[in-house]
């Protein structure tokens, strides 16, 4: 069977799903490479799926009808199709499916007929002037009929409507007038056999009930949104993970580690940190999933290989360019430098250097672990979280350069007491970026998932 279907589409009827024409190897196999089932019942549909997840495929079954609510139920993911039927007021043929070619047809026509009513245009046509004094013996041969006397219980009949003159208009203009008149004719048909709300009501049908899903067409194309979305909600969450488990490491590191060496943040400084964090992960959710699907799945777990083993290979990366920055930094430090644990923030050497990296290594994390394709969109089309992280790291760089010393009097930061210490530092902050970006691929590369074959 499975080297059939490598060659072609296979066709199965549900009679086979019965339990008696074949054997369970053979229903196994059919399960899974068969490509039509054809005239499947109610039970048939359920055993189809049942095979599926004993084998361990995850399911999806779409339906709109009282004999799909069984396979919606044993599916992983259930999607009720809607019902749409013609309005009370239409015309029936013969049954529902014939109805909608011919509304449909209906609605085009409509629109084709208001389109060129739209576009016709003519000059203003002039009614012929009765003759003077038409009305006035229309009036005097009603009364010599009736004795001269009016009848004061029935109303003369109004005078007919005196022909259009269409003597002015070209033989154009004239052609113009009569399709006009077809045109609303058939407009005015048309209106009256839709209805006014329209040639489609949605009907809520059994499988809305059993499925936690509804699509408000008509067409399988929902699934592949409903796919294309959870893929996309299923990364952006284990990106967020990864960012969360890693600003963690790196502040515990700082607020533990670095506090014993006497590195304090100012209020300024933390404020400024949080600010920049919060709207980071605020751009991140703002990513939409991508409309074509891939063959790659992701992963569905932080503790995958190419998440957990790159989660921890980036925090080595960190860990190491904040020591060797530190180690560099306290060789400016004062001799007799005691730290004060407990004692009001002074902003020094190595307060200045800690936190030009620590922020550096937020913007990284970042910039790193937000992998948008193939499942939704990347870092250059999510303009806004692009630019926020383009931004915030040119900040950095401008403070470890010293390019405008009223911005690091702002942010609470000394004065480099050498030159080659600023080049340092913007080295340091580097190296993390790039090491931190290699480690991230090449883990994603070695364990990527690959599409589950038959």
């Amino acid at each position: 069977v499975r080297n059939l279907s490598n060659t072609y589409d296979l066709a199965v009827p549900g009679f086979v799903f019965d339990g008696t024409t074949v054997s369970d190897e053979a229903r196994n196999a059919l399960a899974l490479h068969a490509t039509v089932f054809a005239r499947m019942t109610p039970e048939n549909k359920e055993r189809v799926l049942t095979e599926l997840k004993d084998q361990g495929f995850a399911t999806l079954m779409c339906g709109d009808g009282t004999n799909d609510v069984g396979a919606l139920k044993q599916s992983h993911v259930g999607v009720a199709l809607l019902s749409v039927v013609a309005p009370a007021g239409a015309q029936r043929t013969h049954g529902t499916n014939q109805q909608r070619p011919q509304l449909q047809r209906h609605a085009n026509t409509a629109q084709v007929v208001r389109k060129t009513k739209a576009k016709t245009s003519e000059k203003p046509m002039t009614k012929k002037k009765p003759a003077a004094g038409s009305q006035t013996k229309q009036a005097d041969a009603t009364s010599s009929v009736n004795g001269g006397v009016s009848n004061p219980k029935k109303a003369p009949a109004p005078p007919p409507e005196p022909e259009e003159d269409l003597s002015h208009l070209t033989p154009e203009q004239r052609r113009q007038r009569e399709l006009k008149k077809r045109l609303e004719a058939q407009l005015k048909e048309l209106d009256e056999m839709m209805g006014e709300d329209g040639p489609k009501l949605v009907k809520l049908g059994d499988a809305s009930i059993a499925s936690p899903f509804t699509s408000k067409k008509m067409s399988i194309e929902s699934c592949a949104v409903i796919i294309r979305q959870g893929r996309c909600t299923l990364a952006t969450t284990l990106q967020m993970y990864q960012v969360l488990a890693l600003e963690c490491l790196t502040s515990a590191y700082g607020l533990s580690v670095l506090y014993i060496d006497g590195v304090k943040f100012g209020d300024r400084q933390m404020t400024l940190s949080g600010l920049a964090i919060a709207g980071a992960f605020f751009l991140v959710t703002r990513a939409k999933p991508l409309e074509k699907l891939s063959s790659q799945r992701p992963a569905t777990t932080v503790f995958h290989p190419s998440l957990f083993l790159s989660l921890l290979a980036q925090f080595a990366v960190h860990l190491v360019c904040l020591a060797m920055c530190v180690s560099v930094a306290k060789q400016y430090l004062p001799m007799d430098f005691d730290p004060d644990v407990d004692g009001a923030f002074q902003p020094n050497v190595l307060n200045t250097i800690v936190f030009l990296i620590s922020t550096a290594q937020q913007v990284v994390v970042f910039a790193v672990n937000y992998k948008g394709y193939p499942f939704m969109q990347g870092l250059q089309d999510n303009k806004m979280l692009r630019d926020t992280l383009i931004v915030n790291f040119g900040v950095v760089l401008l403070l470890a350069l010293e390019i405008v010393p009223e911005l690091n009097e702002f942010a609470e930061l000394v004065k480099m007491p050498a030159a080659w210490l600023r080049y340092e530092t913007v080295k340091w902050i580097l190296i993390d970026a790039v090491a931190s970006f290699a480690v991230d691929r090449l883990f994603a590369y070695l364990f990527r998932v690959k599409a589950k074959t038959l």
